[in-house]
């Protein structure tokens, strides 16, 4: 499997028809991986934790508890300590 769009045009990849399907979303244009930030992945708990509790019928509104989670995670990621693996910094 490739692991860069170059890597993709690579004379040297021998198409295999079980991954083709991989392959054609590897190398689709709006395909893409979760973006890297300084919190590692603690957004996608925090997102997994809100969608738990609307689930749970304890959301009442979700627009706003989204915006809510969106204002939170821009605080997390402004305040992690990379050196930690995305724990937030004690200042």
């Amino acid at each position: 499997m490739p692991s860069t769009r170059a890597s993709l045009r690579s004379a040297d990849l021998v198409p295999d028809e079980r991954f083709a399907v991989f392959l054609e979303i590897f190398a689709h244009a709006r395909s893409a991986s979760a973006p890297l930030t300084s919190m590692g992945s603690d957004y996608q708990q925090m997102f997994s934790t809100l969608a738990l509790a609307w689930e749970a019928g304890e959301i009442g509104d979700l627009p706003g508890a989204l915006a809510r989670l969106d204002v939170a995670i821009d605080v997390r990621n402004a305040t992690a300590d990379i050196r930690s693996g995305g724990a937030t910094s004690a200042a």
